[in-house]
């Protein structure tokens, strides 16, 4: 594994993490601010899917940039 590999996967990593935390962050002001309806539970599940889905986006650019050289 060349060092620009391990690169990669310790910032694929720190993104994960990161976005744990954001994730939690958000659902937390979410609670707190709005009423436990069904309709507050679909804009949570929106929210973390639209989040974990720009995570993804990243990774896979991060992906493919490394291995291009």
């Amino acid at each position: 594994m060349n060092m620009q590999s391990i690169y990669v996967n310790g910032m694929l990593q720190s993104l994960d993490i990161q976005t744990k935390r954001m994730v939690g962050e958000v659902m937390n002001l979410l609670e707190a601010s709005l009423p436990d309806t069904s309709a507050t539970t679909a804009l949570k599940k929106s929210i973390k899917q639209a989040m974990w889905r720009t995570n993804r986006n990243v990774q896979d650019d991060m992906n493919s940039m490394s291995f291009t050289k």
